[in-house]
């Protein structure tokens, strides 16, 4: 009887397993399908209805991406050609890296440099803002993948490429992404120093009428003050408050007269509360989150809502409000893991566990506390070592204040370890930005050299082509005077 019962259940649960499998299988098919139909759907008369290609766009965000997939859509991309223009084609390409952003890092990187190729040989109008587009995207997987050096020497070889062509884009480009990759090292100077490098590439007279659709181009007004925040954060990531404020308000106070600065409103108004926070001005900050989480929310960006909801929670734990910090961060781990969102983010790190730690350290809850920084490293992953260090610190401290003295001193040997390896690559990494300008000087150099030269050879033919002329001039004069003299000889 047990036998049969077994039998029963086993065959049960089998049963169960396979109308899941193909459950999962026909979605699957039926967001693939979708994208396609969507994609085919939107195309009216040789025009094209935006609104039904972003719902192809969106089921493309939710399929499990093969190689196969993917060269099926960059065969139909390209034979996506309305109006024309290369636009329609490299927004599904597009969407392409944005779904492996969250799915296969690795894979991400390989079709992200592979598109970028694709798009400087696009020589229609909106190229640069394809290229300029899908490079920023590449900072993603680098920051979050273990290819970071890699990402260095990519953009720094794309550095001089740039410079080279006087390309004020690409050059912008790649000191706003070379600096989150010193950031995510934990080399913050480094960091600001090529931020400020690429505001000298922007061009403020233009805004963002100048951008190509969903493409933007980022030397205007838009990309100057996405310059201006970052620095700010930078700042704020540095502990350098004080700093820190004056960019923020200045993306603010500009926000309230031009509207194509709406993007950067929420990051700069979180910057400055977490600010104000820190330096104990709680004056606003609770309605400066709020505006800013709100705001994020009407934009459906969900990263930057989780990373703000984390310093509202900070802001509640603070004013030992646990249990409402406590449900703002439950909420930051759903929307995490819904939305698959890295750890180094568009708008910064997201690590809720971090700030769940500080609130168990308020609570003298010291065990779980190191639970929740443990919890915190195993997301960090060894990257974005600021953190890292942060956490080892405040760990040996907790370690030492609960008497174990063992356990504070292998902590406190990783936080040593850790820096004598920031060290290090700050010298590897000065020495991979000093030998990329010291070649650029070179090559610029030479290039003014054989500019020079070739001014003094034009100079030159030209006071030859002149003397020349003169000595014509002179020999035509000498000639006319013969004739006249004989002129003159025969009429007397």
């Amino acid at each position: 009887m047990y036998t049969s019962i077994y039998f029963i259940f086993r065959r049960a649960i089998c049963a169960c397993i396979l109308i899941l499998f193909c459950f999962s299988s026909k979605a699957q098919l039926t967001n693939s399908d979708s994208a396609f139909y969507y994609f085919k759907k939107s195309v009216k008369r040789d025009l094209v209805d935006t609104v039904t290609f972003e719902k192809g766009l969106a089921c493309l965000q939710k399929i499990a991406l093969s190689d196969t997939l993917i060269e099926q859509l960059e065969k139909y991309a390209s034979s996506f050609l309305i109006d024309k223009t290369p636009y329609w084609r490299f927004l599904i390409l597009y969407g392409v890296i944005l779904n492996l952003q969250k799915n296969d890092l690795n894979r991400c990187i390989a079709y992200g440099r592979k598109y970028v190729s694709q798009a400087e040989l696009t020589k229609e109008y909106g190229g640069v803002h394809i290229r300029s587009q899908l490079m920023k995207e590449l900072r993603i997987p680098y920051r979050n993948s273990n290819h970071l050096k890699e990402g260095f020497k990519y953009f720094n070889e794309k550095l001089r490429e740039f410079k080279l062509k006087n390309d004020s884009v690409g050059i912008y480009d790649c000191y706003y992404v070379l600096a989150g990759f010193f950031r995510t090292n934990g080399l913050i100077d480094q960091a600001i120093y090529n931020n400020k490098k690429s505001r000298l590439y922007c061009d403020t007279t233009k805004d963002n009428s100048f951008d190509y659709g969903r493409f933007e181009k980022p030397t205007g007004k838009r990309g100057y003050a996405n310059s201006i925040f970052i620095t700010g954060l930078f700042y704020l990531q540095k502990e350098s408050y004080l700093e820190s404020i004056p960019y923020s308000r200045i993306v603010i106070n500009q926000a309230k007269e031009n509207l194509f600065y709406e993007d950067y409103i929420s990051n700069a108004i979180t910057s400055l509360a977490v600010a104000k926070m820190n330096l104990n001005q709680v004056d606003s900050v609770e309605f400066f989150l709020k505006q800013a989480i709100n705001f994020s929310k009407s934009k459906d960006a969900q990263d930057f809502v989780v990373y703000q909801s984390q310093y509202l929670s900070d802001f509640y734990r603070r004013q030992k409000k646990y249990s409402l910090a406590y449900s703002i961060l439950d909420t930051c781990d759903v929307l995490m893991k819904k939305h698959k969102l890295p750890v180094a983010a568009s708008p910064g790190i997201i690590h809720p566990d971090y700030f769940k730690a500080l609130i168990k350290i308020d609570e003298k809850k010291f065990s779980e506390a190191i639970e929740m920084f443990q919890a915190d490293l195993r997301r960090l992953n060894g990257r974005n070592r600021i953190e890292i260090l942060r956490n080892y610190r405040m760990m040996a401290a907790i370690y030492r204040q609960i008497g174990n003295n063992q356990s504070a001193a292998n902590t406190y040997q990783k936080y040593i370890e850790l820096q004598d390896s920031l060290l290090s690559d700050q010298a590897q990494f000065q020495n991979i930005s000093f030998e990329t300008e010291e070649v650029m000087n070179e090559k610029e150099q030479s290039i003014v050299k054989l500019e020079s030269a070739n001014k003094v050879a034009a100079t030159t033919r030209n006071y030859f082509i002149a003397f020349a002329v003169l000595l014509l001039i002179l020999a035509l004069l000498l000639y006319n005077r013969m004739r006249y003299k004989q002129r003159v000889n025969k009429k007397l």
